[in-house]
């Protein structure tokens, strides 16, 4: 398994039922200077690299909270299934 590297402070969970019938999210980037809405995929907004990891002394990453929330996530998923539907 690879070691997670974007780590999203608003989960793909979420983010996916937002997009439109071609799985585009539409979103306002405050980082312009200038009114923009931009599209984009789930997978590429609303993520830090390396957020939630953690520096060991060996110099790798612990990635155990990040971890973590996939594992919530993944038990999550289905309880908001059944809200939206």
């Amino acid at each position: 398994m690879s070691t997670p590297k974007n780590h999203h402070f608003v989960p793909k969970m979420l983010t996916k039922r937002f997009v439109d019938n071609d799985g585009w999210l539409h979103y306002y980037d405050k980082s312009w200077h200038k009114f923009m809405i931009k599209k984009r995929r789930p997978s590429g907004v609303f993520y830090e690299p390396d957020l939630y990891n953690r520096p060991s002394r060996n110099e790798k990453h612990d990635v155990s909270i990040e971890l973590m929330f996939g594992r919530l996530e993944k038990r999550a998923n289905p309880i908001i299934d059944k809200i939206v539907s």
